[in-house]
């Protein structure tokens, strides 16, 4: 049997599952911090709950985080790059929505947090 979903409806579930899983009202970030103990704004952590007593649900990584090491280029070109801590989060999404919902997320990111990404992974 085939079944035709409409893009309109297809964004719609993917927000859905991405809004069930997430609860931005519980996520915080913070910035890394350079050697000198000053925030540094090249990457950020983004946590559930207070800060040190939760999980990380994401990291991002903007282009000067990487540095000027030639054998990470390819990250520096890509960057940001979010890294979702969960695993199983984007193989469910890879596997039921394919390559469509990367961009869902990015924006569903942008909306909610105020950063722009490049690359999920």
């Amino acid at each position: 049997m085939k079944i035709i979903i409409t893009e309109s409806k297809l964004e719609s579930m993917i927000l859905k599952y991405i809004n069930d899983k997430f609860d931005v009202k519980d996520i915080n970030y913070i910035e890394f911090m350079d050697y000198d103990g000053n925030p540094d704004d090249s990457a950020y952590e983004f946590y559930l709950g207070d800060y040190g007593d939760d999980e990380t649900v994401f990291l991002l990584y903007n282009e000067h985080y990487w540095g000027e090491d030639p054998s990470v280029k390819n990250k520096v070109e890509q960057s940001p790059i979010l890294i979702i801590e969960d695993n199983t989060f984007v193989d469910i999404m890879n596997s039921v929505f394919g390559d469509k919902w990367e961009p869902v997320f990015k924006q569903w990111f942008d909306h909610h947090f105020g950063f722009e990404i490049n690359k999920v992974m």
